[in-house]
C-alpha cells in the first residue's frame, strides 16, 4: 500500500445555493445553506484514502466550532491526523455560493491554514521524508510548501491551486507523471511554473494519484 502524505489546507465550506448571484450592492435570498468539510489539501487526502492509499495529513485547524466539521471528511476516510495541529483562532473557511446554473463564487479565509509554517512541516520531517508520495497545493504559506517539497524523498505531486509564487527548484522537482526530476535536463526547463507535465502515452503504470490530486470529495 502506498504511503501518501498531504501537506496543505483544511477548511469548513459554508455552501449557499441561490437562484442567481447578487450584483454588487444587491441582496438576494438563498435557497439553502450547509457546512461541509473542504480545503484543497483535505480533499486530496480524502480522495487518496478512498482510492486505497495509507494517508497522513500535515496542517492546522483552529480552536473554534468549525474545526470538527472541517475534519469530518478526513476522519471518515481514515486519514492519519496525528500531524494536524490545533492553533488559537479560527479554522479556515470557504464561503461558497452556487447559482442555479452551476456557476460558483468562492471567498477563502485562510484562518489556521496561515499558521502552517516551515517549522510546522519540519516538526514532521520524518513523516514527509518517509512518504512514497507527497501532495501539495497553494492554500498554505509558501515556506511550508517549499519545506515539504525539499524534505520529500518520494514523488512530489504539486497541484498549484491557487497559483502562488514558489522557488523554481520546487516547481521543477514536482513530478505528477512518475519518477521525480533530478536536475534541469529532466525537470522540463522552460515549462511555465505551475503547469503539470504531460505524461507520455504508454509509459510505465498508471499514476496512483492521477485523479485524486484534482478531485474534490464534494461539489463546490
Amino acid at each position: 500500500m502506498s504511503r501518501v502524505v498531504v501537506v496543505g489546507s483544511v477548511n469548513a465550506d459554508l455552501l449557499t445555493q441561490v437562484a442567481v448571484h447578487p450584483a454588487p450592492g444587491e441582496t438576494v435570498l438563498g435557497r439553502s445553506m450547509s457546512v461541509l468539510a473542504g480545503g484543497k489539501g483535505a480533499n486530496q487526502a480524502v480522495a487518496a484514502a478512498r482510492l486505497g492509499a495509507e494517508v497522513a495529513f500535515v496542517g492546522a485547524v483552529g480552536d473554534d466550532s468549525f474545526a470538527g466539521q472541517a475534519t469530518a471528511g478526513l476522519r471518515a476516510a481514515g486519514v492519519d491526523l496525528s500531524a494536524l495541529a490545533t492553533v488559537p483562532g479560527p479554522t479556515g473557511i470557504a464561503l461558497v455560493t452556487v447559482s442555479a446554473d452551476g456557476e460558483n463564487s468562492i471567498v477563502v479565509i485562510s484562518g489556521a491554514n496561515a499558521a502552517v509554517a516551515a517549522d510546522t512541516v519540519s516538526a514532521h520531517a520524518a513523516t514527509v521524508a518517509g512518504a512514497d508520495v507527497v501532495v501539495l497545493q497553494g492554500e498554505i504559506p509558501r515556506a511550508a510548501t517549499e519545506t515539504a517539497a525539499r524534505l520529500a524523498r518520494g514523488r512530489v505531486v504539486l497541484n498549484l491551486a491557487p497559483v502562488i509564487e514558489l522557488s523554481p527548484d520546487v516547481v521543477r522537482g514536482a513530478d505528477p507523471g512518475g519518477q521525480r526530476a533530478r536536475g534541469p535536463a529532466r525537470a522540463g526547463a522552460g515549462r511555465r511554473p505551475g503547469c503539470a507535465r504531460r505524461r507520455p502515452r504508454g509509459s510505465g503504470t498508471r499514476a496512483d494519484l492521477r485523479r485524486s490530486d484534482v478531485r474534490r470529495h464534494h461539489p463546490r
